[in-house]
């Protein structure tokens, strides 16, 4: 297995792991707002 393919597969599963964690995020933060509010 090539050394770039595998960087490059390393770095895609981060980002996309990445982006799942900050989307997960912004979709709590309301949820906690409005708890909090209440």
């Amino acid at each position: 297995m090539d050394v770039v393919t595998l960087m490059l597969g390393v770095i895609k599963v981060m980002f996309s792991w990445g982006l799942g964690q900050i989307s997960t995020f912004l979709l709590l933060i309301p949820g906690i707002a409005l708890i909090g509010s209440n």
